[in-house]
C-alpha cells in the first residue's frame, strides 16, 4: 500500500500538479484549505506526512501546523511547508511551531521528493 501524503494548497493549478506527479508514488490527498485537510485528518483518515502551503486564505498553513502539533492524534505526523515567501521570520515561525522542512517555491520536484523519502523511509 501506498504511504498516504496530504497535500494543502489554496491554488488550483499546484494541487493538480502535486495530486498528478507525487500520485504516481503516493497516495496523495489534495485539500484546497487547511479546514478540510484538519477535518479528514481528525476523522481518522491516516497520512504519513503532511505538505502545506504557508500562505492561503482563512487558516494558513502555519495554522494548520499549529493546530496538528497540538493534536495528540496528529503531532506525530512530518509536516512540511511549501511557501514563496522567502523571509527567515516565515522560515523560523515554521520550525519553532514544530515544521519538520521548509521548502521555498518555485521548488523542483524532485527536491520534495527526497525530502519525503528521507521522513518516509
Amino acid at each position: 500500500m501506498k504511504p498516504t501524503i496530504v497535500f494543502v494548497d489554496d491554488n488550483e493549478m499546484m494541487r493538480a500538479f502535486l495530486k498528478m506527479y507525487y500520485g504516481q508514488t503516493y497516495a496523495a490527498v489534495v485539500f484546497s484549505n487547511a479546514h478540510e485537510a484538519y477535518h479528514w485528518l481528525h476523522a481518522g483518515n491516516k497520512a504519513q506526512m503532511i505538505v502545506a502551503d504557508y500562505r492561503m486564505p482563512g487558516a494558513t498553513g502555519l495554522d494548520l501546523l499549529k493546530r496538528v502539533k497540538q493534536d495528540p492524534q496528529l503531532r506525530h505526523l512530518p509536516f512540511f511547508i511549501l511557501s514563496g515567501e522567502a523571509e527567515s521570520k516565515d522560515r523560523i515561525a515554521a520550525l519553532e511551531a514544530g515544521a519538520s522542512d521548509y521548502i521555498p517555491k518555485p521548488f523542483h520536484p524532485k527536491e520534495l521528493e527526497l525530502r519525503i523519502q528521507r521522513f518516509l523511509a
